[in-house]
């Protein structure tokens, strides 16, 4: 399995020994909303997708909250 993680915030250490999925912001999105199960405005989604890891923001994304915002009013 070869895995790319991009836009990686932290040091490579993190990940070491660890099985990493690289998915888009809008795969992320959708899993979320899948494990979730339920009504999740924007926030709850994205502190899911930061949780679960499934996607890892850049230090320089000023506003992914409003990323995820976007992505899930496409959905509505």
């Amino acid at each position: 399995l070869n895995v790319t993680i991009i836009n990686e915030p932290y040091s490579k250490d993190r990940f070491e020994n660890k099985t990493i999925t690289t998915m888009t912001i809008k795969e992320a999105v959708i899993q979320s909303l899948d494990d979730i199960k339920g009504l999740a405005n924007y926030q709850e989604i994205y502190k899911h997708i930061v949780v679960k890891g499934y996607y890892i923001f850049s230090k320089e994304a000023k506003t992914p909250d409003s990323t995820v915002s976007a992505l899930h009013g496409d959905f509505i």
